[in-house]
């Protein structure tokens, strides 16, 4: 009967609470719809299939990337993710609007 009564007993609260990071991949955190479409915006900008002027594509790549880059530092803000994550966002933002560099692509949102 003893050892029954030792296992019931409450365990002790340690103060301590652990954040769990989200376990979802760039792919699937920028694979949201809204933001999806604003990559493949950016994408078709670059694509030389239709012309635009040159200050046309600025002022929309300037607007789909302050998109883009709200959404990342949301994500980041809402996940707790570090600087490291941050980056790996970036360049899969990047790679998937056919841009080269996701450091580039943060400096010019920054």
């Amino acid at each position: 009967a003893g050892a029954q009564e030792a296992r019931r007993q409450p365990k002790k609260k340690t103060g301590v609470s652990i954040k769990i990071k989200s376990l979802l991949t760039p792919k699937e955190i920028l694979g949201a719809d809204d933001i999806k479409s604003t990559l493949k915006k950016i994408k078709n900008l670059q694509d030389h299939t239709k012309s635009f002027s040159k200050e046309f594509k600025m002022k929309k790549m300037k607007l789909y990337l302050s998109r883009v880059g709200s959404y990342i530092q949301g994500v980041v803000k809402d996940e707790g993710f570090g600087s490291e994550e941050e980056e790996k966002l970036w360049q899969h933002a990047a790679k998937k609007s056919k841009l080269t560099d996701g450091t580039k692509m943060k400096a010019i949102f920054k």
